[in-house]
């Protein structure tokens, strides 16, 4: 089953509160996720890892993660 990534972002963020990172960071989230897409879908091949970064950090912040909590998160 195909889930499109927009339509994932908003179901994730549904159990947060989006006023810790406002509706434009979600909004930047979400245009990251569509040019990752876009990269990959021109180049499968395509290095997106700086974006995924981007993401996973802007993702923490959304959470409220500690820096011990992220340590956790990218050691797993």
């Amino acid at each position: 089953m195909h889930i499109e990534p927009r339509k994932a972002l908003n179901k994730a963020f549904e159990k947060y509160n989006p006023t810790l990172m406002g509706w434009s960071g979600l909004k930047v989230i979400g245009d990251k996720l569509d040019l990752i897409l876009k990269l990959k879908q021109s180049n499968p091949t395509a290095d997106t890892s700086a974006l995924e970064r981007e993401i996973d950090l802007m993702v923490y912040e959304l959470c409220g993660l500690s820096e011990e909590e992220i340590g956790i998160m990218e050691e797993s």
